[in-house]
């Protein structure tokens, strides 16, 4: 305990915690800037990016290997620069504020006892990236809001089995065929006739999370949504 204490206070010294938006010293994102974030509104379906009423995908959208929704939280141009610093340069601890983004947006919509049904799940990473890493983000941000929603997480029932190109590098053309059949459910039987929730930072296309959905319904599951931060 007392060497970890003054790792991280070596660590401080080095590389100071400050705020990523207004640079104020001993946090991650303060209070003040935390305050101003907008939620974003409308939702969008996720096949045809037109609004829908909390994200829902429309009827005439929907398929079996789409998602039935998808929720996001806030603003992309606003959590860009903290939604980087959280996956590039290795900035864990940000998931902490991220996730009480995401808790403050359910609770906002109003949407927290309709979640309680549901069974969050996190995008997972390849092992090879995992490694790197050193955390995976959505697992982070998963656990938190899990646990203080009091809802049921399952951790490695989704797998990525291919070590794809990070999606933000792609035109929206590659993004499908980037990551198709780059996930497996080795165990079916434990997502069976469950409404599952994935977690994630951040979606784009939607084609990671919808190839998600297509996994996790092969497998059993009864309905797929998903939660992100932010629509890029």
């Amino acid at each position: 305990m007392f060497e970890q204490t003054i790792k991280n206070y070596l660590l401080d010294l080095v590389f100071p915690k400050k705020c990523l938006v207004c640079n104020q010293f001993d946090i991650w994102l303060c209070k003040s800037c935390q305050s101003q974030i907008i939620f974003e509104t409308p939702q969008i379906c996720i096949v045809c990016k037109q609004p829908s009423v909390n994200g829902q995908t429309h009827p005439n959208c929907q398929t079996r290997n789409v998602l039935d929704g998808m929720l996001a939280a806030g603003k992309f141009h606003q959590l860009q620069n903290i939604i980087h610093s959280f996956k590039y340069e290795l900035v864990s601890e940000v998931s902490i504020q991220l996730s009480k983004i995401m808790i403050n947006f359910i609770e906002t919509n109003q949407l927290k006892d309709y979640l309680k049904s549901f069974t969050f799940i996190p995008v997972p990473l390849h092992r090879t990236r995992l490694r790197y890493r050193g955390f995976n983000q959505s697992e982070l941000l998963a656990k938190y809001i899990s646990e203080k929603l009091n809802t049921q997480l399952l951790l490695n029932v989704l797998k990525r089995n291919r070590n794809t190109s990070p999606q933000i590098l792609l035109d929206k053309s590659h993004r499908k065929n980037n990551i198709q059949n780059a996930f497996v459910c080795p165990s079916p039987g434990s997502v069976k006739n469950l409404n599952i929730l994935l977690i994630d930072d951040i979606t784009t296309t939607g084609s990671t999370l919808n190839e998600c959905a297509k996994v996790l319904k092969q497998a059993g599951a009864q309905k797929v949504w998903g939660l992100v931060l932010a629509h890029g």
